[in-house]
């Protein structure tokens, strides 16, 4: 992916200047790769940690209540390569 972004940019001037704009292009389109790929990753943490935090405040010692037990999910599902 990178070499193919590589190739599609062009510059005018010395090999030194067509190489630096070169990298300015790839550093771009770089940070939008991982805006789109990683951008929402501290949202989910904050939904999930208010989440967490929000069954921690109804923890009575007790458990959880039965009306959580059908949303447990195992934690390595996610990280299964069906």
């Amino acid at each position: 992916m990178v070499e193919e972004k590589w190739n599609t940019y062009s510059g005018k001037g010395s090999s030194i200047s067509v190489f630096k704009d070169k990298l300015k292009c790839l550093k771009a389109d770089l940070k939008m790769l991982n805006h789109d790929v990683f951008g929402h990753l501290e949202s989910e943490k904050k939904n999930i940690v208010k989440e967490i935090e929000e069954l921690d405040g109804q923890d009575d010692g007790d458990g959880l209540p039965e009306s959580f037990e059908d949303e447990k999910v195992d934690p390595l599902q996610s990280c299964s390569n069906d």
